[in-house]
């Protein structure tokens, strides 16, 4: 009864107004209203505790048609599935669901590929990338901090490519490069993507542009790799972990720490092409036993840091990997740094301004902050230094002939030696040697 009453003046005088009145928290007014305009007056009644806190169990024909959807698109994510369905349960719910039924959907996911795919376009791709670490005391000056996996989903064939840093362009550049190999052996399908659920995207990222709207592939977010890969199949990462990773000698050179990892990814992929090639193959395949065995030698591993050129270069040119003989970091004689909340700031100090239109032509000193963080992570990187540099100005001398000319017009149009001083220095002694000249002059 006393929360009918709550319920009809919260009506009446508003929420805030109620709460102060009967001393209740405004979010307890708000469950109690939301609960009478949906049950009524049993909506308010107190429920035994047991029952309150009792979780609720899905019917068995909503787990069944939430399988049968799943099966059907594996793609598909709980809230996708939630929103076709018009269902009134938690994401957690669903999750719960589909990780109780994981060996089923796997199962059937892979009959239903095998089935309709049967390895006879090559076309579909797991992306994933992960940190290296080595088992060695002392880390390898310039090994990369990255590896960045491209794997067939229906064998596992597998390549991969370095990075120093876990960026959407790093990976971009890796995709782009394993396109263009493809096409050089005569395989111009419509590829498919499945991105590893760590790769975050947004609506704008260039993995999309890449992708979706210069290649017109599909991509599909939040994949696992759990979801088509079977128990028989290696996992790449962990194979070159125990057999390569964990046994990097601290001499090796980055040049040799690549191709000797690239050897080692070459057995493991030889394994699988031996297995695949006496069972799996189909004679009606679109793609030959020549052109798998072509892109596994054939598209080696890349630092995609020294593959990084003019982003619009990367978006337009359809060839970059085939015709560019440059390899560096940008093509702008400038090397633009991309500026973060924290470089921001300091330039926001610095010039005392908050656009940044305002800070063109303002000159700063670098440094690499060994202790900056990504994403909680420590990976160090590149900051602004706050203390202004102090730039030297040049002196002006009867020998710096258009210097020293163009000192004496603006003395003559102003009088004084003001906006001289502000880009050069001038001695006491040529200020008067210039007004001397001036005077002669006139």
């Amino acid at each position: 009864r006393r929360k009918l009453i709550v319920v009809n003046i919260a009506k009446e005088i508003g929420i805030s107004k109620t709460a102060d009145l009967f001393n209740l928290d405004r979010k307890t007014i708000r469950i109690w209203k939301r609960k009478f305009s949906k049950n009524g007056i049993e909506g308010l009644q107190n429920k035994p505790r047991s029952e309150q806190f009792h979780k609720r169990k899905l019917p068995k024909e909503i787990v069944n048609k939430i399988l049968s959807l799943k099966i059907e698109h594996p793609t598909y994510t709980a809230k996708k599935i939630i929103e076709l369905l018009k269902l009134n349960y938690s994401l957690n719910m669903i999750y719960k669901v589909l990780k109780q039924n994981k060996n089923l959907l796997l199962e059937n996911f892979q009959n239903n590929f095998e089935k309709s795919h049967g390895f006879s376009t090559f076309s579909d791709f797991f992306v994933s990338i992960k940190k290296i670490v080595l088992k060695s005391d002392t880390m390898l000056k310039g090994v990369p901090k990255y590896i960045i996996f491209i794997e067939e989903r229906y064998t596992g064939f597998s390549f991969c490519s370095f990075s120093n840093e876990r960026t959407s362009i790093n990976i971009a550049i890796f995709i782009e490069y394993f396109i263009e190999n493809l096409k050089l052996i005569k395989l111009h399908n419509t590829f498919k993507f499945y991105l590893s659920s760590s790769i975050k995207l947004s609506s704008n990222d260039l993995i999309v542009n890449i992708i979706r709207e210069k290649y017109k592939c599909n991509i599909y977010t939040g994949s696992h790799i759990s979801d088509f890969r079977s128990s028989r199949k290696t996992i790449p990462f962990k194979f070159l972990n125990s057999n390569f990773f964990s046994k990097v000698k601290n001499g090796d050179s980055t040049r040799a720490f690549i191709y000797e990892c690239f050897s080692y990814l070459l057995l493991l992929n030889f394994k699988i092409f031996q297995d695949f090639k006496q069972s799996n193959h189909k004679q009606n395949s679109e793609i030959s036993i020549e052109q798998i065995q072509k892109s596994i030698c054939a598209i080696i591993p890349i630092i995609t840091d020294n593959e990084i050129k003019n982003i619009s270069t990367i978006k337009q040119n359809t060839d970059f990997f085939i015709n560019s003989s440059s390899n560096n970091y940008f093509s702008e004689n400038i090397k633009p740094l991309v500026l973060n909340a924290t470089n921001s700031k300091t330039m926001k100090t610095l010039t005392g301004r908050c656009f940044v239109e305002d800070w063109n032509n303002v000159p700063v000193r670098l440094y690499i902050d060994k202790n900056a963080k990504l994403k909680g992570e420590v990976v160090g990187g590149v900051r602004i230094s706050p203390n202004p540099v102090a730039i030297q100005k040049k002196e002006i001398t009867p020998e710096t002939k258009s210097m020293w000319t163009n000192a004496k017009n603006a003395y003559l149009r102003d009088g004084n030696f003001n906006k001289v001083l502000e880009r050069a220095d001038i001695s006491q002694e040529n200020m008067k040697l210039i007004m001397d000249e001036c005077q002669e002059q006139a």
